[in-house]
């Protein structure tokens, strides 16, 4: 499993891993497990409720929880295993759900990879990290995974949204 987020990103929530089955594609989504370290009916889960969420502004977030929390033991980091809820797919080759779990995890994350690594990566094979090729090869996999996605949602009319994000 790695984590692909902007090169500015300081908090990784999610990981991702992918690899071929011979109906199609197994699919790992995990999220980091904040349950685990907020007790229902804390100071500190009622603050995390009044907050909703994380806010992120140009060059700021307010954090949800405590940077002590978020951005370190509920933070999916390379290296070290981390506490984590899991979707685990099998996705078929015309890219339909077949079936998902959900379940808790311990989780490793490979790599920490930014969007821009990936995309040189799935370009021109730029491997600038010397990722190892468990990596590579996952990466390879989610693509082609997108492509099949991408193809499915375009039959059933999906919209393209082109956005930029704003920097200050």
């Amino acid at each position: 499993m790695v984590t692909i987020d902007g090169a500015d990103a300081r908090d990784f929530d999610d990981a991702v891993y992918a690899e071929p089955t011979p109906q199609g594609f197994r699919l790992l989504v995990a999220i980091a497990d904040v349950s685990s370290y907020v007790e229902p009916g804390t100071p500190l889960d009622k603050e995390a409720y009044n907050r909703g969420t994380s806010v992120y502004f140009p060059g700021r977030v307010i954090p949800m929880l405590p940077l002590e929390l978020s951005n370190g033991i509920c933070s999916l980091n390379p290296n070290v295993d981390r506490l984590c809820m899991v979707c685990d797919m099998h996705i078929n080759g015309a890219g339909e759900i077949m079936s998902y779990e959900f379940y808790r995890g311990l989780m490793h994350s490979h790599a920490r990879i930014t969007y821009d690594e990936a995309w040189a990566f799935l370009e021109q094979g730029d491997n600038c990290k010397n990722w190892p090729a468990s990596v590579t090869e996952s990466l390879q996999h989610q693509y082609h995974l997108f492509q099949i996605l991408q193809q499915e949602k375009h039959a059933r009319g999906g919209i393209e949204f082109n956005s930029s994000d704003v920097f200050i």
